[in-house]
């Protein structure tokens, strides 16, 4: 049989007993299936668990099944140091039959009263939760062999990172160009500039032509201009 750890928490959701006067006093010593479990003021009258205050139990699940059948839960209430009764709840078998592996979170309530030899004393709600602690170490371990799988599969030549500052729109009321959507016309407009640019740049060598061309008449000039 293999070994399931699971964590048992336990609260008493209502105490009532006309002994008790100051219930910040009162300590109850349970028992879950014959495992010892304190409980002090603070799960006492309440109706959350306490975080942190479960008890680890490290069984099969057919033990934990035969420990609540034969023992239940079991309490001896305490007050100002002093036990003043006990009581016993007897899990019903449909709730003990869910406790095995794989099972999703058990909550069993019930009340039972609290005695003193015959004498009755009070009651009390219990709230018990149930439930299988995953197994941490296991997961670890699988995860410490994926990342070397990894390691193993990458080439640190392959890395490459890329750094760069963040391109961002300097003014926020004018939406960057590479955003904006090409609208209707927007082609024609295009070739309308490019036959237009066309022709600004043979106009330009003409006009360079010309301007470095010597003037009509330059050699007469300078013939008039020789001693």
């Amino acid at each position: 049989m293999d070994t399931l750890n699971f964590v048992v928490d336990l609260i008493v959701t209502n105490l009532e007993s006309p002994d008790i006067e100051d219930f910040s006093t009162v300590q109850i010593a349970a028992k879950f299936g014959g495992t010892k479990m304190k409980l002090p003021a603070d799960c006492i009258n309440v109706t959350d668990f306490k975080t942190g205050a479960g008890v680890d139990i490290a069984v099969p699940s057919a033990k934990m099944r035969k420990n609540l059948e034969d023992n239940g839960i079991t309490m001896a209430v305490s007050y100002r140091n002093k036990v003043i009764g006990t009581g016993q709840l007897d899990v019903p078998q449909d709730t003990i039959d869910m406790i095995e592996a794989g099972m999703s979170d058990l909550i069993y309530i019930d009340t039972c009263t609290i005695d003193r030899e015959g004498v009755y004393v009070g009651k009390a709600e219990v709230l018990c939760r149930i439930i299988i602690k995953c197994d941490e170490v296991e997961m670890e371990e699988q995860k410490v062999a994926c990342v070397r799988n990894v390691e193993k599969a990458i080439n640190k030549q392959d890395i490459l990172f890329v750094l760069s500052n963040p391109q961002e729109c300097l003014d926020v009321c004018d939406p960057c160009q590479e955003v904006l959507e090409p609208d209707e016309g927007d082609e024609r407009l295009n070739l309308d500039l490019g036959r237009y640019r066309s022709s600004t740049t043979k106009a330009q060598r003409v006009t360079a032509a010309t301007t470095t061309s010597k003037p009509i008449g330059s050699n007469a000039c300078c013939q008039l201009k020789r001693p």
